[in-house]
């Protein structure tokens, strides 16, 4: 899950990022997500975690309460985005020479520098249809996964109702269950404080903190929050 969410976030960063003509910022995006994806047991996993969903949804098919043309649709969505992935040839997400110099030397500090890197230098400076095409050539095998996870990250978070529980001092102990896999945590739009969490599956204690020194007390005066544990 914790991958997952990783993944979530790097696609969301693409998409961001994607439009903007500073190709500066989207590369490094690109390089985590290949590195990521480039790796077999990623797709494996991502297939395995889609066809658990599905059983899943098979066995709702005989529940009376159920919407079973929603069923049927959401079912589809996962076999399709299933097959997608398992077409996806692994030879085809192989990191360009470009993005490996790319990821070998952003490690170093100033290492991107035009001196250290003249290939990358000069690919910036392409015309950006020509960058455009690049981008498109080395991403498009990823689209798959990313419509599969979102698909499964959306089914996820919607298999649980938001409860308030009671906080002291701003703090709470937390029992989970085996088949828990994410909890959400809603914040005020005008929080000064954010959830530190700590623990594992079956036991999590959450805290929170302030972003600045004053606000830490504060934090400590909430009384209840908002989670969802799915």
């Amino acid at each position: 899950m914790r991958s997952a969410l990783r993944l979530e976030f790097l696609f969301s960063e693409f998409r961001r990022l994607e439009t903007l003509e500073h190709r500066r910022c989207l590369i490094p995006v690109i390089c985590d997500l290949m590195s990521l994806l480039s790796r077999a047991d990623a797709w494996s996993e991502m297939g395995q975690d889609l066809q658990r969903e599905i059983d899943q949804l098979q066995m709702l098919r005989s529940a009376p309460v159920v919407d079973t043309e929603k069923l049927r649709v959401t079912i589809l969505e996962l076999e399709d985005a299933k097959k997608a992935v398992s077409r996806v040839n692994m030879s085809e997400i192989r990191i360009p020479k470009l993005l490996l110099a790319v990821m070998q030397r952003s490690t170093v500090p100033g290492g991107l520098a035009p001196a250290d890197t003249p290939a990358y230098s000069y690919w910036l400076n392409l015309r950006t249809a020509e960058q455009q095409a690049d981008i498109n050539e080395w991403t498009k095998p990823l689209t798959a996964y990313e419509t599969a996870l979102t698909l499964y990250l959306k089914l996820v978070r919607s298999r649980a109702e938001w409860n308030t529980i009671d906080l002291e001092r701003g703090q709470h102990c937390l029992q989970g269950k085996p088949k828990h896999s994410l909890l959400r945590i809603g914040l005020p739009e005008a929080a000064r404080w954010y959830p530190e969490i700590s623990g594992g599956r079956q036991r999590m204690n959450i805290r929170l903190r302030g972003t600045q020194t004053d606000d830490d007390e504060a934090a400590r005066r909430v009384e209840q929050l908002q989670i969802a544990l799915c």
